[in-house]
């Protein structure tokens, strides 16, 4: 997790001459890398605050983030670290950047324990719901996509991870599902 820490920090880095360009005319904006951290990533941005909405700058990096951070070598290749990076990417990106029509402010985790999805030992899936109104939403689809592209970049070639939507007829909902299957069992 540290690696990807320290991306998402070069990332922001880079990000800071951007950023002053674009929100201010003020110069010398920047972001506190010596004391960054993802669990109050949005302290870490009071300089730009003091100029344009906190919540305006916090989606604007992390969209960036999303769409254009790229790792040099895959590095995951068993379930439990990607379990942890999976509920990481989740907990930066989902209604921050997108995912604001899924039901539920926290992806469900289901192993082979799971009673509502049949799942072998060697699988394991995230599952947020949607109004079936929101089937074919494009910024929804658009918001998945891009988390698990992210996700896939760390992954090495026995790891594959999918979405996939299930529609549940009992409660008129749409399952959206990030299913994840370590190949080599």
């Amino acid at each position: 997790m540290c690696d990807i820490l320290e991306s998402i920090k070069s990332d922001i880095n880079l990000l800071n001459k951007k950023l002053a360009l674009e929100y201010s005319t003020k110069s010398d904006i920047d972001i506190d890398l010596q004391n960054f951290s993802i669990n109050n990533f949005e302290e870490d941005l009071s300089n730009l605050i003091k100029i344009c909405k906190r919540s305006d700058i916090t989606c604007d990096i992390l969209k960036y983030i999303l769409n254009n951070h790229k790792v040099d070598e895959a590095t995951i290749d068993n379930l439990e670290d990607t379990i942890e990076l999976i509920k990481q990417v989740l907990k930066i990106f989902h209604r921050k950047v997108g995912g604001e029509k899924f039901e539920d402010c926290t992806w469900n985790y289901h192993d082979n324990s799971s009673k509502m999805f049949k799942l072998d030992d060697q699988t394991i899936l995230f599952s947020n719901s949607i109004d079936e109104k929101f089937i074919d939403d494009f910024d929804t689809d658009l918001f998945i996509l891009n988390v698990t592209d992210y996700i896939k970049q760390y992954l090495k070639s026995n790891i594959k991870l999918i979405y996939k939507k299930m529609y549940d007829d009992r409660r008129d909902i749409i399952w959206t599902c990030i299913i994840v299957k370590n190949l080599d069992s």
